[in-house]
C-alpha cells in the first residue's frame, strides 16, 4: 500500500539502531519497491511518486544521506516503481511498466548511468497479449540483463511467464516462455517474482494456481519454482507443496549448499496471507 513517506534503516549486528533517513514529502502519495547495495557501499532506492505517476529512483551515500534523485516519467502515462539492478560500471537498470492511453499497459526497461542520467529506455510488447510488466531485472556478467516479464491476455488459455534477454543498448534479443501450458496442462497460470543466480544456474520463483487433486477443473494456489541451466533453458518446474495443504506464494530463494536451496513464502488461507513459510527442495527439483 501506499504511504506517505520512504524510510531507510540500518542496524548494526546487536540491532542496535545506527541511523534512520526518511524520504518523501507532506501530502504527497509515495511507495516502496527496490533497495540494494551500490559499489560505492551507498544505497539504491526505487519507489513510486504518485502525484508525478513515475519511477522514483533514489541514490544515498554509505550513512543513507540523499545524494541524488530522478523520478522517470513518459509522457502523459504513468511509470510503476520498478526493480533495479546494477551493472559493474554502475549503470543502473530499472525493470517496471508503463500504463495508461494510449498504450495500455507494457513492460519497460530503463538503463540509467552512475549519476543517474537516462542512457536508454524501451518498451517491449509481445504480439498476442493484450499488456504486460516487468517483475525483475538481473545484469549478467557481460552487462546485458534478463527481464522477469508477466503477460495477460484478455480471454482464453494462455502463458504468462516469460524472460527477455536485453543487451547493454537496449536491444532485445531473444524470449522464452517458462513453465508453458503446453508442457504442464495442470498449470491453471503462472506468476513469476523474482529470478536469482546460484553458481551457473538460474531460478525463478513465484506462485502457480495448479489442477486440485481430485479435481482437475480446480486451480488453486501453489508456490511455484523453475530451475534454468547457464543458456537459460529450462530444466525442471516445481509447483511446490503437499497436495490439498500447502497454498501459498514463494517470495525468495537462499541456496543453503550446492544442491540444497530453502524458499521462503507465505501460506495463503481464505484470500489472507497467514503464516510464513519455509520450503526446503533439491537441485533436482
Amino acid at each position: 500500500a501506499a504511504c506517505p513517506y520512504h524510510a531507510l534503516t540500518l542496524q548494526n549486528n546487536t540491532l542496535a539502531q545506527r541511523w534512520e533517513h526518511i524520504f518523501g514529502y507532506q501530502g504527497s502519495n509515495e511507495a516502496f519497491m527496490d533497495v540494494l547495495e551500490y559499489y560505492d557501499k551507498g544505497y539504491l532506492i526505487s519507489g513510486s511518486y504518485g502525484q508525478l505517476s513515475g519511477n522514483w529512483i533514489i541514490k544515498t551515500d554509505i550513512n543513507g544521506q540523499k545524494l541524488w534523485e530522478k523520478i522517470l516519467t513518459w509522457e502523459d502515462v504513468a511509470v510503476f516503481r520498478s526493480a533495479i539492478d546494477v551493472d559493474n560500471q554502475g549503470n543502473i537498470y530499472c525493470a517496471s511498466v508503463v500504463s495508461g492511453d494510449p498504450v495500455g499497459e507494457l513492460p519497460m526497461i530503463t538503463k540509467l548511468d552512475a549519476c543517474g542520467k537516462k542512457r536508454w529506455c524501451r518498451v517491449l510488447p509481445q504480439a498476442g497479449y493484450t499488456g504486460g510488466w516487468y517483475d525483475d531485472v538481473l545484469v549478467l556478467d557481460n552487462q546485458d540483463v534478463v527481464s522477469l516479464a508477466s503477460r495477460n491476455k484478455s480471454t482464453g488459455v494462455f502463458d504468462k511467464l516469460f524472460l527477455d534477454y536485453i543487451d547493454s543498448n537496449g536491444n532485445l534479443l531473444w524470449r522464452k516462455v517458462y513453465a508453458s501450458q503446453e508442457n504442464y496442462p495442470l498449470m491453471g497460470q503462472a506468476n513469476p517474482f523474482r529470478i536469482g543466480k546460484f553458481g551457473d544456474h538460474y531460478i525463478i520463483y513465484g506462485d502457480c494456481y495448479y489442477a486440485y487433486p481430485t479435481n482437475p477443473n480446480h486451480f488453486y494456489l501453489r508456490p511455484l519454482f523453475v530451475m534454468l541451466d547457464s543458456l537459460f533453458n529450462e530444466q525442471w518446474v516445481l509447483p511446490f507443496g503437499v497436495n490439498d495443504s500447502i497454498i501459498g506464494k514463494a517470495y525468495h530463494t537462499i541456496a543453503l549448499n550446492d544442491s540444497v536451496f530453502m524458499g521462503v513464502g507465505a501460506f495463503r488461507l481464505g484470500g489472507n496471507e497467514t503464516n510464513a513459510l519455509m520450503m526446503f527442495f533439491n537441485d533436482k527439483g
